[in-house]
């Protein structure tokens, strides 16, 4: 079957993380289900766009973001990209297919007096324990750093003289964080 082939390739070729691999999985599963229940029983290589439109329309009704819509469609595109390669389609069903908008918002940010209220709370704890703490609240709070990138921040990758961080972020991609003088 194509679907486990294609899980691999994601896993292998492009590397994806096995979070990405399972909502892939999962997404091309719903598809896969809900083409079953249609007349005429379409699979995986067969659907029609009219077939992934009213897949994504039940996923609206559903009460699905037009995020989470945008998700898995990214999931099918990938796939049939994929299954066009491999010459099991005749025809890719996405290329007919839009993406509802999705609305922008503006980062969440905490605001710079509670900020320092923190901080200086914080700077009450003297042991190792509560300097750690501030120390990953200063970090955070200073560079924009995700959680993952902290988890995975090493000794080597902390430059002092040039005041900069070296983290490896989503999809492996390296970046350079300035860190000043109070951090």
């Amino acid at each position: 079957m194509l679907l486990p082939s294609f899980l691999q390739f994601l896993a292998f070729e492009k590397r994806y993380s096995h979070h990405t691999i399972a909502a892939y999985r999962r997404d091309l599963e719903q598809l896969d289900h809900f083409l079953q229940d249609l007349p005429g029983q379409p699979t995986l290589t067969t659907a029609q766009p009219i077939h992934i439109r009213q897949w994504l329309v039940q996923g609206l009704e559903q009460g699905l973001s037009a995020r989470s819509i945008n998700r898995k469609l990214s999931s099918c595109k990938t796939f049939y990209r994929f299954a066009e390669k491999k010459g099991a389609l005749q025809h890719n069903p996405m290329l007919k297919v839009t993406a509802p908008k999705v609305k922008k918002k503006l980062p969440a940010y905490v605001e710079q007096k509670p900020m320092r209220y923190l901080l200086e709370l914080m700077a009450e704890d003297d042991s190792f324990v509560g300097q750690r703490n501030r120390l990953i609240i200063e970090l955070f709070y200073s560079t924009g750093m995700r959680r993952a990138e902290l988890i995975g921040l090493q000794l080597k990758d902390v430059d002092l003289s040039q005041q900069t961080l070296r983290v490896l972020g989503k999809g492996n991609k390296e970046r350079i964080l300035s860190i000043g003088k109070d951090v």
